[in-house]
């Protein structure tokens, strides 16, 4: 099970939200790092990074903030920002409560929080640092069985999918109310 503890509230955006003519074009860069409770300091991970550019993707279909974005660089094609989004999760958690968890087959559950931090980097086309955004947020997750029926509603990978969807969507909000997303006419 698990569930949200961190203070950002809920962000909808709509497609009204982005209604321009003079939207920009975008090249969207994803780094990512995590770190286990196990782990000293985060590390790169590749599978995580990829797994936050399907969110992206996703956030970015329903409102259209950009006219067209790509994930890859194409040095042919220029675009009005570059985006580097900067994701990192860090878990802390205690070894010995898993093993006293796996010890007692899930009887007394296992708990760790996560720390999830977004930061949005924004370049405008001649490379030069226009915006700079940092949001936070976090989930805490318990093991247990008797929390089992809760699963499908609770998961850990659906909360996280949730709470990643509102830190791009909140980076969003704010990079609107900084008109970065408006080309200057």
């Amino acid at each position: 099970m698990a569930y949200r503890t961190g203070p950002i509230p809920d962000v909808v955006l709509l497609k009204q939200d982005f209604a321009s003519a003079s939207k920009p074009t975008a090249h969207l860069e994803v780094k990512c790092q995590t770190q286990s409770f196990n782990e000293e300091v985060p590390g790169k991970n590749i599978a995580a990074a990829q797994k936050f550019k399907r969110i992206i993707a996703g956030v970015l279909r329903e409102p259209e903030p950009f006219k067209s974005y790509t994930f890859t660089e194409n040095r042919n094609q220029q675009t009005d920002l570059k985006i580097v989004f900067s994701f990192q999760r860090v878990e802390e958690g205690s070894l010995v409560n898993i093993l006293l968890t796996a010890g007692t087959f899930t009887i007394i559950p296992a708990i760790s929080s996560m720390n999830y931090s977004l930061t949005a980097q924004i370049f405008d086309s001649t490379g030069k640092e226009v915006g700079t955004y940092k949001t936070e947020d976090s989930m805490r997750v318990w093991f247990q069985i008797l929390l089992l029926p809760l699963g499908p509603c609770r998961s850990p990978d659906k909360k996280e999918k949730e709470l990643v969807e509102n830190l791009t969507k909140n980076t969003l909000l704010l990079m609107k109310a900084d008109g970065l997303l408006n080309i200057p006419q």
